[in-house]
C-alpha cells in the first residue's frame, strides 16, 4: 500500500481482503490511516463504497459522493478533505472478487484520472495474485497436516497389528 500511495501521489491507501466468512471486508494493509482505523474497520459486502465495489465487482473513480447517483441517497461515511478516490475490486481469473483496493487524495491534490484508475488495476492484479497464493499456501499446509496425521495413524495401526500378529 505504501508503494501504491507513493506511485499514485496519494494520501492514503488500503488493501481490504474478504474475511473468511465472505460477508465482510477488513483492512489488512494500509498507508496513511491510523492504527485505530485499521484495526476497527469492518465493511459488510454491499455496504458503503468499498462494500459496493466488492458486491458489484466494478471499479469506482469518485470525485464527489454528491455527484454520484449510486450514493446520493445512501448512508455513506463522508471523510472531510478527500478530493478524489479510486476503489477497485481485487479479482481472480474467474472474476471472483476477493477484496478491494482503495486509494485517495486530498481535495488540495489533483483529481485521479481514468489513466490513474488503469494503473491502480495493475496493483489490484498483483494483490489478487498475493491473496490467491496465500490461500493456496494455507490449503497446502492444511493438507500436509492431514497427511502427517494419517501417516502417524497408519504407523500406529501397523505397529499394533504387527505386535498382535507376530507377538513382538
Amino acid at each position: 500500500t505504501l508503494k501504491a500511495a507513493q506511485v499514485m501521489s496519494a494520501d492514503a491507501c488500503s488493501l481490504m481482503p474478504r474475511e473468511t466468512d465472505s460477508l465482510s471486508l477488513r483492512i489488512a494493509a494500509a498507508h496513511g490511516l491510523s492504527e485505530e482505523i485499521v484495526s476497527a474497520t469492518r465493511v459488510a459486502i454491499g455496504q458503503g463504497i468499498a462494500g459496493y465495489v466488492a458486491a458489484t465487482g466494478r471499479t469506482m473513480l469518485l470525485h464527489s459522493l454528491n455527484d454520484d447517483p449510486v450514493f446520493h441517497d445512501k448512508p455513506v461515511q463522508r471523510i472531510p478533505g478527500v478530493g478524489s478516490s479510486i476503489i477497485i475490486p481485487i479479482k481472480d481469473d474467474r472474476d471472483t472478487v476477493h477484496g478491494v483496493l482503495c486509494i485517495r487524495r486530498s481535495d488540495k491534490a489533483p483529481r485521479f484520472t481514468e489513466d490513474d484508475s488503469r494503473l491502480m488495476s495493475l496493483f489490484a492484479r498483483h494483490a489478487s495474485f498475493a491473496i490467491n497464493n496465500g490461500r493456496l499456501y494455507q490449503k497446502l499446509t492444511s493438507k500436509l497436516q492431514e497427511l502427517a496425521t494419517l501417516s502417524a495413524l497408519t504407523e500406529t495401526i501397523t505397529s499394533t497389528l504387527h505386535s498382535n500378529l507376530w507377538g513382538t
